[in-house]
């Protein structure tokens, strides 16, 4: 199925499942690893606009990871995006969502040494399959919609 017409419940629900096994593993992944574990498929650079926000792609990686920022920020998490980062770099984008505000040059850094160490270390995630996952992952989802990112 095209990543566009995915139901973005689904894509949030397994970015979240990959995120749980990242900060176990005390991990991180890259934007085209996000989008295979999204999508369930290879990443190819014909979807090379999922993984860069482009305004009005549905199902877009950093709008998804914007998302559970804000949301882990609101209810007190460290936020869960800074897992990822870019491939040849191997740090978070400018834009990544931070647990403090931060001028937008100096949050990969900040996202490295001090929200993904908390992510790590943080055990008050709720656990996938929970109600209190779906809670979490409805906050995720209703973010996007409210954007109007999200393909019910």
């Amino acid at each position: 199925m095209n990543p566009g017409e995915q139901k973005t419940s689904v894509v949030i629900e397994r970015i979240y499942a990959q995120f749980t096994h990242l900060r176990a593993e005390e991990n991180t992944t890259s934007y085209s690893g996000c989008f295979e574990a999204a999508f369930e498929m290879k990443y190819d650079n014909v979807y090379c606009h999922f993984i860069q926000q482009r305004k009005g792609v549905i199902n877009n990686i950093p709008y998804i990871l914007g998302a559970f920022g804000h949301v882990c920020n609101s209810l007190g998490f460290p936020p869960l995006c800074c897992l990822v980062v870019n491939k040849e770099t191997g740090q978070c984008s400018e834009g990544v969502i931070t647990s403090k505000e931060v001028p937008e040059k100096e949050r990969p850094e900040f996202a490295e040494k001090v929200d993904r160490p908390a992510t790590y270390a943080c055990n008050d995630y709720p656990q996938p399959g929970t109600q209190k996952a779906q809670d979490f992952l409805n906050l995720v989802l209703q973010h996007l919609r409210e954007k109007g990112m999200a393909r019910e």
